[in-house]
């Protein structure tokens, strides 16, 4: 008897699309898929009509619904269950859910998709404030999983990029030891765009334009530049924006500041050829993420084009981008970000097109879809 597999994304936005082409092109390569039921937020589909029609196109037992159209509640999730009558579910973000795991019990056995959560912490290099307050982080979080854990059912707990975080789970967790590693998928390599000799280096800063990513610390870090590297170089913010009144005045009182700093802001959607087109003719890419304990698709996307990142020193995306040579890192605070990005534009980088495959290899997207969907076969 087939299972009956619900896979559930409460949110948009993110690279979650991503992870739904996927997995419906896993799904496509199975011979007879299903029952499965996709149920997907309002909006999904503004910018992805090709991935709905690839949806509908699977097999008549493949069935596409719409989440409620209000805020993502738990009381959501578990209707969604009860109704496909689910044997598994496949839960695409789990930390808007911890609170309601913890006191209702599914009727079924799920698994997650968490970003990495308890953070790898490079205590060398992250201030005190830093560590204290990743440390609070965990703390809440592993209690909360503890109840959760006791509670549900959960065949495997997926990690992206998270083998460290598995190891560690699972030691923490032994009489629960579900916690997997899954590659955070990547896009097909791409050859870098040709470039005219002379032009200024080009430093891109792509995605969710938001202070947890940085956005704040990087004006400020551009209003600290060198007037040489203002010269040689030009910055580029692309894709939306959380806040972006706030970002606009950030970006006015740089320019008052600096007239010499060359900044253009895109704040909007940005489809992914153009996305591939502008990673393959950025010089760099900029992630001065304040949450480095976090799996990024943008890492993934830059290993992709071939172009170096500058990101930062500690944290998962710390000792990826170190692990496998994909660029430079740096404590993210304002001084140290403008030191680097001068050093950055005084000393290119050599590209490492070796480890960078590697990289790229351990993260294509079968390997991830097929981490997801085994758990259900």
């Amino acid at each position: 008897m087939n299972r009956r597999l619900l896979i559930y994304e409460p949110l948009t936005g993110g690279h979650r699309p991503d992870f739904i082409r996927h997995l419906v092109a896993a799904l496509a390569r199975k011979s007879a898929p299903g029952p499965v039921r996709f149920a997907l937020p309002p909006g999904f589909f503004e910018n992805e009509p090709a991935l709905e029609t690839a949806i509908r196109g699977l097999a008549p037992n493949v069935e596409l619904v719409q989440t409620p159209d209000r805020p993502a509640t738990g009381l959501a999730l578990l209707q969604a269950v009860e109704e496909f009558h689910a044997d598994r579910l496949l839960l695409l973000e789990l930390t808007r859910w911890e609170n309601f795991l913890c006191l209702h019990r599914l009727p079924c056995q799920w698994a997650g998709i968490l970003f990495v959560q308890y953070p790898e912490i490079d205590w060398r290099s992250a201030s005190g404030a830093e560590k204290i307050c990743r440390l609070l982080r965990r703390t809440a979080k592993e209690a909360k999983t503890t109840v959760w854990l006791r509670r549900q059912s959960p065949q495997a707990v997926f990690l992206l990029n998270g083998d460290r975080a598995a190891r560690d789970l699972n030691v923490r967790f032994p009489d629960r030891p579900v916690f997997r590693e899954v590659p955070d998928p990547a896009p097909p390599p791409a050859s870098r765009l040709s470039r005219a000799v002379g032009l200024p280096l080009r430093f891109l800063f792509p995605g969710a334009l938001s202070e947890r990513k940085g956005c704040g610390v990087l004006l400020e870090a551009l209003a600290r530049i060198r007037s040489e590297t203002a010269r040689a170089a030009e910055f580029a913010f692309l894709g939306f924006a959380e806040d972006g009144a706030r970002l606009r005045v950030g970006v006015d009182r740089l320019r008052a500041r600096r007239a010499d700093v060359r900044l253009v802001l895109e704040d909007r959607f940005v489809p992914e050829d153009e996305f591939r087109i502008r990673f393959a003719e950025a010089d760099w890419i900029l992630m001065p993420y304040l949450r480095p304990e976090y799996s990024s698709g943008i890492l993934a996307r830059a290993a992709a084009a071939g172009t170096p990142v500058l990101g930062p020193s500690d944290g998962l995306l710390g000792r990826l981008i170190t692990q496998w040579n994909l660029g430079r890192t740096v404590r993210i605070e304002s001084g140290e970000l403008a030191r680097a990005l001068d050093a950055t534009v005084r000393e290119p980088m050599i590209s490492d097109p070796e480890s960078r495959n590697s990289f790229l290899d351990r993260c294509r997207p079968e390997l991830f879809s097929s981490a997801l969907l085994g758990c259900f076969d």
